[in-house]
């Protein structure tokens, strides 16, 4: 079961912009991963695609773009979750796409040891979404919560005045 109030992080981001600017720092200096390969060739070609054909979150083209929303959402929410796009033919990666943490849940798989994620569509029904497509990422699990931790996390009495503060605006 999720725990945290997802909805209090982005308005907690926005009346204290300074938490914000923190955020945006971390990307920063978290920086993005790049592609080594035993020839020049190779690592020039996998690195040209995706800096300028990698397509991700429907208007971005550069997987920095892309692997800086996942970091945004990762330490906003405590978890990200990717979606892997193919083509057509279903034979190469066409992009990426974001899904918003707070439509995204942990179903306990048949095992009952692993978990299945679904995302809530509308009208309220639950959709598997297939393991082989999706990155998921979790910042700072404890015990058996698979759904990780906010930055935020450790201040919701805080949140909580500061979205008080804001309704009464």
């Amino acid at each position: 079961r999720q725990t945290q109030n997802l909805a209090q992080y982005p308005l907690f981001r926005q009346v204290l912009p300074i938490t914000d600017a923190a955020i945006d720092r971390l990307k920063h200096f978290t920086g993005t991963p790049s592609v080594k390969a035993q020839d020049d060739a190779t690592a020039a070609d996998i690195n040209e695609w995706l800096e300028k054909r990698f397509r991700c979150n429907r208007i971005q083209t550069g997987f920095a773009l892309g692997f800086g929303t996942m970091l945004d959402d990762m330490l906003t929410y405590g978890r990200a979750h990717t979606e892997i796009l193919l083509t057509a033919d279903q034979r190469e990666v066409w992009g990426v796409q974001e899904l918003l943490p707070t439509t995204i849940f942990y179903r306990p798989a048949a095992d009952r040891v692993t978990v299945e994620v679904v995302q809530r569509q509308p009208g309220g029904q639950y959709k598997p979404l297939n393991p082989l497509l999706m990155m998921n990422t979790q910042f700072d699990v404890r015990g058996d919560d698979p759904y990780g931790r906010s930055l935020f996390a450790g201040i919701p009495f805080t949140a909580e005045i500061a979205t008080a503060m804001l309704k009464s605006v």
